[in-house]
């Protein structure tokens, strides 16, 4: 990998255009141009000189096989998760589970079991390290699934770069639109579903986000992008509860850019009722999302690697980072390692230790506490020139099928020895020949 830099043409006003139903959200327009200009700001300053990773064309196949074994590996540990319940109980402890696990649990193994968009999956990012001379995987960090953001800039400013710097759309790994398009059009949704994308329009980064997701359901279905306030949960129609609020159109299908466990915790009547609507309703993404997206996963898959000869097997070659729900196993190794909430999001709170166990770095953020998982240190990429980087893999969902595809590659690069919202910048990238 390296740092080349291309003149592109990746204006406010262009940016603007790949965002058309957010306009709809803001009553001033010029308070939507300035928060997109403040969220976008490293591409329109960046203009005559924007920076890109290069990826080697030979190092297609085995990025898009790594993520993909992944992907797959933590489906095979949620299936046995569901087999053996306890389990749920010792590694994805939290409030949530404790007080309404024995609703949610049930209806998280009805949608993993269910085909058709019931079960379905839209959308989800890996974040790794690389090492940028092999650009082999040096360790997956984690899976965010249930509420990951910058899929804008991963997806359609990614393309505008691309072909702003080469002429070409082709020089990018960037299929994920393309791809769910279809995967929807093979789970047979029409002009007449009637879908919603929910998220608190206020924050501009899922705003963006959902606009995205906006876009590609919506050219298969009737798709609506509301306010949280829009959304209503209607009690006297058990069978489709969730409508529009100011039309009361019932939805065949809602993505809520909502942590699950903020849901349940905040609406716990309506998963309560959940035998009576879970067939005839699509929450997206999946709540049985919610376990491989909890970092309580990292020490799951970490369990099985050792205890099952058939998993490791299986799974082996893929690069997980052991993880465990104590430190003691890095600190009587001497080994450095990280802790992380286990419902931790946006890189809040993650603490560095070193070989002694001494803290020598940790993230400002808003879970401060609960329970932790403690990850063996793996050290994030450096390119000549450059600060540090984090690969992402955006995974496209196969129609009626746990599974998914790596699809779009992305790159957060930071200042910082942890990213976070305040340091890091989507770093486009461009494919090129071997030299």
């Amino acid at each position: 990998m390296k740092a080349v830099f291309h003149p592109t043409d990746l204006s406010l006003d262009a940016i603007m255009e790949e965002l058309p139903f957010m306009k709809a959200s803001y009553t001033d327009l010029n308070v939507l141009r300035q928060d997109v200009t403040d969220l976008f700001s490293f591409f329109t300053s960046n203009q005559q000189s924007m920076p890109f990773y290069t990826i080697k064309d030979a190092n297609y196949d085995s990025l898009r096989d790594t993520f993909t074994d992944a992907y797959a590996m933590y489906v095979a540990a949620a299936q046995r998760l569901f087999q053996t319940p306890a389990d749920i109980y010792s590694f994805f402890d939290c409030e949530m589970i404790r007080e309404h696990g024995h609703n949610f649990i049930p209806y998280a193994e009805h949608t993993f079991n269910a085909r058709g968009m019931i079960g379905q999956t839209l959308y989800g990012r890996f974040d790794a390290a690389v090492d940028p001379e092999t650009e082999r995987v040096t360790g997956i960090y984690e899976f965010n699934g249930d509420t990951p953001v910058m899929l804008c800039e991963s997806i359609n400013l990614q393309n505008r770069l691309t072909v702003s710097a080469t002429g070409s759309s082709e020089r990018q790994f960037n299929d994920w639109y393309f791809a769910v398009r279809e995967m929807l059009k093979d789970q047979g949704l029409r002009p007449q579903r009637q879908y919603a994308v929910v998220c608190a329009t206020e924050q501009v980064e899922d705003l963006a986000t959902c606009e995205t997701l906006s876009q590609v359901i919506g050219e298969v279905a009737t798709c609506q992008l509301l306010d949280l306030d829009d959304l209503g949960f209607e009690h006297s129609a058990p069978s489709k509860p969730f409508q529009v609020s100011a039309t009361g159109t019932s939805l065949d299908g809602v993505f809520i850019l909502l942590p699950w466990e903020d849901m349940v915790m905040t609406f716990p009547e309506a998963f309560k009722t959940w035998r009576s609507w879970a067939n005839n309703v699509a929450v997206l993404e999946p709540a049985w999302r919610w376990f491989i997206s909890n970092k309580g996963m990292l020490a799951y898959v970490t369990h099985l690697l050792e205890t099952d000869a058939d998993f490791k097997t299986a799974w082996g070659h893929v690069p997980h980072l052991p993880t465990y729900l104590s430190p003691k196993r890095f600190i009587d190794a001497g080994k450095p390692y990280v802790a992380k909430p286990m419902l931790g999001r946006l890189s809040s709170n993650i603490q560095i230790f070193d070989e002694g166990g001494s803290l020598k770095h940790e993230s400002d953020g808003l879970y401060p506490d609960g329970p932790r998982v403690y990850q063996q240190y793996c050290a994030p990429g450096r390119v000549e020139g450059r600060n540090n980087f984090i690969l992402g893999m955006w995974m496209a969902a196969k129609a009626n099928a746990r599974l998914a595809t790596a699809a779009t590659l992305c790159i957060r690069e930071f200042d910082a020895p942890v990213l976070d919202l305040q340091n890091e910048r989507f770093i486009p990238h461009i494919l090129v020949p071997a030299e």
